[in-house]
């Protein structure tokens, strides 16, 4: 019984040096597609959503119009950019950005 049970441990104990080996690896590799996110995203100050009137001046037209985009092109659709929060609007900046360069607008303002 000693035999068998000294047998058990040392598999064990061979086992969880595997397992911490398997942690580390796949710890190194979340840390790498971390730091690979983080590169590929713009850097936008932190600041993921904005007023509804910043964005607008920002794409270069009118509030109003950014209103009517936003309830057709709400955050939780494919896609969208738009959110009412506390009866103001909110938008997306990265969503919006991409909206913009995907459907270019004439008298859009360049910035």
């Amino acid at each position: 019984m000693t035999d068998e049970l000294a047998t058990l441990l040392r598999e064990f104990e061979i086992a969880t040096v595997a397992v911490d080996a398997a942690m580390k690896h796949f710890t190194r590799v979340a840390d790498q597609v971390r730091a690979a996110v983080k590169a590929a995203a713009p850097d936008d100050g932190g600041l993921e959503f904005v007023d509804l009137c910043v964005a607008a001046f920002d794409s270069g037209i009118s509030e109003s119009r950014l209103r009517d985009l936003c309830k057709l092109h709400p955050l939780d659709a494919p896609g969208g950019f738009g959110f009412k929060q506390g009866g103001r609007w909110k938008v997306h900046r990265r969503r919006y950005r991409a909206f913009c360069e995907a459907y270019p607008r004439k008298g859009r303002r360049k910035r």
